[in-house]
């Protein structure tokens, strides 16, 4: 990502005092402890599921990692939409107006399915991706097919399984209807094949369970008849494989005392599995047993030998046996944590009861504990008097070395509360609503704050009262590495092991955001990813016949969209920077550099830095067990659509196969025979959007065509290549090209300009059968501007056209105003299911702010969901549900 003023900094901590109470060790020698500052985002969503033709209304707060305060410096903030198989559909850029808001079009040829949202600043790329936010979003397709489908799953023996998908039109099984599929257990594609629905609307596929070698497998399913185009992945359960980690508490397995030992079993696709065992000594005598307590963890103590290796038989819920290995005793001291009667104790497990230590403590990067400590010694701290969230203790030798940490989690206190009042005690239809929020901390004074929220239909929307909320992310998901399961359960209340696994939890997720080891020795590192503090447009000339990158050469940039002129010159290495100004995203910028003088002036090659941006790592997805979406909110946003947008319409009589702009187009009269009576055609502001990007952006922007990349072979991933007497490639994998009655592979139309294009047009080919290039029955038909061919003679050198990824055009929220008689009195039914979404909700001095909305048509529950984070930052949640009408 180059689109960014280069910033860097960095902070240094030096603590020599923790003022935890006076009976407590005395302090050691200071501290260095220096680390990258750090951000945070978490993103608030308008509800927790969507159909295609609505958009994603979302509020990003973007928070300092130590403080959680909303004073990051980042400039912009990236949102990206991901599919269940990780494969990027979207993604827009957002700047800070008052607050990192913005909206996510869903396109309605866009599959039903459980997708991902990401999140993510240009700087948080060196924590690593892992530390993104990440939310899972089910989206429904109730537009382009009327067909709904569920999956389930039957175990027949250990080496056969059945998937049984029913299909669904309208609420009747889909009978009698082709069904094409393909089955994905081991990273290759499987070859298509086709089944016919049974009376009661069902295929059933068989596949071998022990043949799964990939995290994620699954099945891909297609329906496509006349109007009806219905496209899924269904994510499979993965191989009953799993694995066995043990975690001796604080690190280390201490040789002559009683270790506690933590453990956690996960399957091969990251969730957890339930697991007992019996833990054997090297002489095979048995020392002690174990059972997982929460989400495939649980603890055992033993007391431990350096002269015998211990080693645990596990099986899982399948009675699936395997062996691992424990870590070895060694005499290396461990910290041991136990928190009781409200105090949280720290002491060293070993047999030196001499040797003195240093013992730090720090939550988020915050030194809050530097003490000296022996293993005669405990420590004690009251939890009031940490910070809330995961606080770290680390035990250093005398040269400072980290030999022992361990996580200790403090539960969040003192957070504010929420009252939400409203101008009346209830409402008729189409009328609207004054609601006043007021917030306070635990004593009742007023709080002020940065905040969300959302206010949607009861009937449509069904809010998951422990689903996951700023405050368990920023404390607890925000700051672990890797896949944090069910979170939320750990804040839940009425789970009265909710203290015991937050605990295992602790010490057995490994990784966490902040590297202590690293911080105390002072390793920053040079962070390869900057603070973006604006938009710029960098790159490179080369001039003369042999490319030499050199200084002085003129360059200027013009954007007439925006009215932007610029000129600078390259420096010493041929470098250039366009920077000091914004622009929205789908801006073509047209870029000029010219030599000052010679007879090779315009002998300049320009070459601009691409956006570069992070991949799209494999996230964790359960089995699909059907639609998570309800029958009334997929009816209300299909009404709504075809009502704002009228009815799809695929079906020509005729397929044009475009001549020469200059020319009559030329019609196939009988494409109809060809051709399946389906075109999708790409055109309009959807195709300039794609303007300055290369070709391959517009076969991907096509149905069908969003996975398929240059580098396509066909499912049988073999080289499929030919070429006739003159050299000419004939049947090359993938989708054909069509232009001037001719047909064209991708490699000789790749290097046309989009902007030429005036129209492109999907065509399907009629009884396709070629299961090993499934591809290869697609047909894209060009439609060039007049004056413009295949054939346009290229742009020289020293002018190059780009079109970077810039800020996303800031959509309204809209609601209708029923003040106005003749609004109110439209006969076409309020079917929202979101009623109001308030994404800058900022209060006063008195804690309080305000905001009104609509009632709709439907008299339901309306959900109130509020978000956000007070000046102190302290992150608040508020979920409620009111019933506003007559009863």
């Amino acid at each position: 990502m180059h689109h960014a003023i280069k910033t860097l900094f960095a902070i240094s901590i030096l603590l020599a005092n923790c003022a935890l109470g006076k009976s407590q060790p005395s302090s050691s020698q200071p501290i260095k402890f220096k680390t990258l500052p750090q951000e945070k985002i978490y993103l608030q969503l308008d509800k927790p599921s969507y159909v295609v033709g609505e958009r994603i209304w979302f509020r990003a707060f973007l928070i300092d990692a130590m403080t959680h305060l909303e004073n990051s410096q980042s400039s912009a903030i990236y949102v990206e939409l991901i599919n269940s198989v990780d494969t990027l559909i979207k993604r827009v850029k957002i700047p800070e107006s008052e607050a990192f808001s913005g909206s996510l079009f869903l396109d309605e040829t866009m599959p039903e399915g459980l997708y991902t949202i990401r999140a993510y600043t240009s700087w948080m790329q060196n924590a690593g991706v892992d530390y993104f936010f990440k939310k899972k979003v089910y989206i429904g397709n109730s537009i382009t097919s009327q067909v709904t489908s569920s999956i389930s799953y039957e175990v027949l023996d250990d080496k056969k399984a059945l998937a049984t998908i029913r299909f669904e039109q309208k609420g009747s099984p889909l009978s009698s209807k082709k069904i094409d599929y393909y089955l994905n257990v081991s990273g290759k594609n499987k070859r298509e094949k086709t089944l016919t629905t049974n009376s009661q609307g069902e295929i059933q596929i068989e596949y071998n369970p022990k043949q799964i070698d990939i995290s994620k497998p699954f099945i891909h399913v297609n329906y496509a008849e006349n109007m009806s185009n219905y496209e899924r992945n269904y994510i499979l359960p993965a191989n009953t494989d799993f694995d066995v980690q043990f975690f001796p508490e604080g690190g280390n397995l201490v040789t002559g005392v009683m270790n506690c030992i933590s453990f956690k079993a996960i399957q091969k696709n990251g969730f957890s599995t339930e697991v007992s065992g019996i833990i054997y000594d090297s002489e095979n005598k048995k020392v002690s047993e174990f059972k997982s307590t929460h989400l495939g963890m649980g603890k055992f103590c033993v007391e431990t030998d350096s002269s015998k290796q211990l080693y645990a038989l596990v099986k899982n819920k399948q009675g699936e046996e395997k062996r691992f290995d424990l870590p070895k005793a060694e005499i290396t001291p461990s910290l041991s944590v136990n928190a009781r009667k409200n105090k949280i104790f720290v002491a060293i497990r070993s047999t030196d009861s001499i040797s003195s230590y240093t013992l730090l403590g720090h939550c988020r990067g915050d030194i809050f504990c530097n003490k000296t400590i022996s293993a005669q010694k405990v420590v004690s701290f009251d939890p009031e008097e940490l910070n809330s969230g995961i606080n770290t203790f680390l035990l250093l030798n005398k040269t400072g070395e980290p030999i022992s940490e361990r996580l200790v989690f403090v539960k969040p206190r003192n957070l504010p509360e929420v009252e939400l009042s409203f101008d009346s005690t209830v409402y008729d239809k189409r009328e609207k609503v004054n609601c006043t929020l007021k917030i306070t901390d635990k004593k009742g004074k007023p709080v002020e704050g940065s905040f969300a929220l959302a206010t949607t239909d009861g009937s449509d929307v069904q809010i998951d009262p422990t689903s996951e909320n700023i405050i368990n992310y920023l404390l607890l998901s925000s700051d672990l590495k890797g896949y944090i399961e069910k979170p939320n359960l750990y804040f839940d209340p009425n789970y009265l092991q909710a203290d015991e696994a937050l605990d295992m939890l602790m010490q057995t997720q490994g990784w966490k955001r902040f590297d202590t080891s690293k911080a105390l020795k002072g390793e920053t590192g040079n962070p390869p990813f900057y603070l973006e503090k604006g938009q710029s447009i960098t790159g490179v000339c080369g001039a003369g016949l042999l490319n030499i990158k050199k200084g002085g050469v003129p360059v200027t940039i013009l954007g007439p969209k925006i009215g932007f002129f610029q000129s600078t010159e390259t420096n010493p290495n041929g470098r250039f920077t366009f920077d000091g100004f914004l622009f929205p995203d789908s801006t073509q910028f047209t870029i000029t550099a010219k030599q000052k003088k010679g007879l090779l002036k315009d002998a300049v090659e320009i070459e601009v830095d691409k956006d570069s941006f992070p991949p799209i790592i494999e996230e964790q997805i359960k089995p699909d067990e059907g639609s998570k979406i309800s029958a009334k909110q997929l009816e209300a946003a299909n009404f709504k659509y075809v009502n704002e947008n009228g009815m799809m319409n695929f079906n020509l009589k005729d397929v044009e196969v475009i001549a020469h702009a200059d020319a009559e187009p030329k019609l196939v009269t009988d494409a109809q025979y060809i051709f399946s009576s389906e075109e999708y055609v790409l055109s309009g502001k959807k195709l300039e959007s794609l303007y300055g990007q290369p070709f391959s952006a517009v076969v991907q922007a096509l149905p069908g065509l969003n996975a398929w990349n240059e580098n396509y072979r066909g499912r049988n991933f073999e080289q499929r290549m030919y070429a006739d007497e003159n050299g000419k490639d004939i049947d090359e994998p993938g989708p054909k090209f069509a232009w001037d009655e001719s047909i064209y592979t991708y490699n000789e139309v790749q290097g046309l300009d989009v902007s030429s294009l005036l129209s492109v047009h999907l065509l399907k080919i009629n009884n396709y059968n070629d299961s090993s290039d499934p591809l290869g029955q697609y047909l894209v038909v060009l439609n060039f501007k007049k004056g413009r061919s295949l054939y346009t003679k290229p742009t020289p050198i020293n002018i190059i056209t780009v079109m970077p990824l810039g800020y996303a055009r800031n959509y309204e929220f809209y609601q209708p105003k029923y003040d106005v008689p003749s609004v109110k009195e439209n006969p076409l039914p309020d079917w929202r299911s979101t009623l109001a979404w308030e994404p800058k909700l900022k209060t006063n001095k008195k804690g309080e702010v305000s905001f009104s909305f609509y009632t709709a048509d439907r008299e339901s529950n309306y959900n109130f969901v509020l978000e956000g984070i007070t000046k102190e930052g302290k992150p608040c949640s508020y979920v409620k549900q009111y019933y506003l009408f007559k009863k």
